[in-house]
């Protein structure tokens, strides 16, 4: 949430904020942690299947090879999924309006404030903003987002709230598409 405070603190980039709370509902919506784990448990299942009919000398220095392996590729996926959450955040920010580098610009600014690693570290949760941004832009630069307003349907919807629980719920309606 740091990241967060940083683009509020500069008050005259609430774009920039737009890109980070865009880029956190991405993890949200598109269940990042579970196809996270998901994705780790089967490449786990992939090394252990490798090693089954391994004859292991020093059980203990395999044991801890494996574990090491498998923090890499936690750190790999984890890496990944920022990556798929940058896109989607520049997604969501330029179909909402805002300028196409908008995302682009917002991860420059918060690396200089928060004095990121330029460069990916394999050890780490995120890539480096250079390569962040570098796939970012090649991103941009052939994101066409012209037809989503040609292809986008209005629903209708009602809100629901109940009073016991203190809730609002949000209930999409089914429509008649013959009628639109």
């Amino acid at each position: 949430f740091d990241t967060i405070i940083v683009a509020i603190s500069d008050g005259n980039r609430k774009d920039y904020l737009a890109c980070v709370i865009a880029h956190e509902i991405s993890h949200i919506i598109f269940n990042d942690y579970i196809n996270r784990s998901t994705k780790l448990s089967n490449k786990i299942e992939e090394i252990e299947f490798k090693n089954k009919d391994k004859v292991v000398k020093n059980i203990e220095k395999e044991k801890d090879k494996n574990e090491e392996l498998i923090e890499i590729l936690k750190m790999e996926l984890n890496r990944d999924s920022e990556v798929n959450a940058d896109i989607n955040s520049a997604k969501i920010v330029i179909n909402a309006g805002f300028n196409r580098n908008t995302c682009s610009e917002g991860i420059k600014f918060l690396a200089e404030k928060n004095e990121l690693d330029a460069h990916t570290d394999k050890k780490s949760t995120h890539p480096g903003h250079v390569e962040r941004h570098k796939l970012l832009d090649a991103f941009i630069k052939k994101y066409d987002n012209s037809s989503i307003e040609k292809s986008f349907k209005t629903y209708k919807w009602k809100w629901t709230y109940n009073r016991k629980l203190n809730t609002l719920t949000f209930n999409p309606l089914k429509i008649d598409e013959s009628k639109l």
